[in-house]
């Protein structure tokens, strides 16, 4: 490939992939509108936002930590070896899959206990 058709590629793929960010993102963004508005402001929204915004919050955290760490080394190994890209990928994908799996054990067995250090809600919300 040539110099000359990375430009082409990474902006072909720019304006695919941004559009479809933006939407995810808005979609995002209006999801707790939508319950609140429909549900009202209480103790079960305040619950469902508190047990939707954090496990988010940790996999778009993780998923930056990742992707800034990896891309790098399979840019690397792409131009270098490209035969061991797959092993690669597929080890990447286990052990980032055992890795959520524990991430999302932790969070659902540190949740209860930062619930009373973390916020305000009532006893009835928390159990929620």
């Amino acid at each position: 490939m040539s110099l000359q058709t990375k430009p082409n590629t990474v902006g072909r793929t720019a304006l695919l992939l941004v559009p479809i960010a933006l939407t995810c993102r808005g979609a995002a963004f209006l999801i707790p509108i939508v319950v609140a508005s429909w549900f009202g402001v209480g103790p079960v929204t305040d619950a469902w936002y508190w047990a939707l915004a954090f496990p988010t919050f940790a996999l778009v955290l993780a998923s930056t930590a990742v992707a800034t760490t990896v891309n790098p080394a399979m840019a690397r190994m792409r131009a270098e070896d490209p035969d061991s890209l797959p092993d690669f990928i597929g080890s990447l994908l286990v052990w980032t899959g055992v890795g959520a799996g524990l991430g999302g054990l932790l969070i659902c067995l540190g949740a209860p206990l930062a619930l009373a250090q973390l916020t305000d809600f009532d006893t009835a919300t928390q159990r929620l």
